[in-house]
């Protein structure tokens, strides 16, 4: 996931207060991604839907 997605569509480009809540933010935007986002390369489904559908 390119850091342009992490910083502009999930509102991660802030800084953190600590060392812990970067790893936190990342793990929820990888969730995000993967299972609320659809993604043109896709046909506009989520990578979840999709390997559901493969499976």
């Amino acid at each position: 996931m390119p850091n342009g997605i992490v910083k502009q569509e999930y509102g991660r480009g802030c800084s953190f207060l600590n060392k812990q809540q970067a790893p936190t933010a990342v793990t929820e935007a990888m969730f995000l991604d993967n299972t609320m986002r659809p993604h043109l390369a896709l046909n506009y489904e989520t990578p979840e839907n999709m390997h559901r559908k493969v499976a």
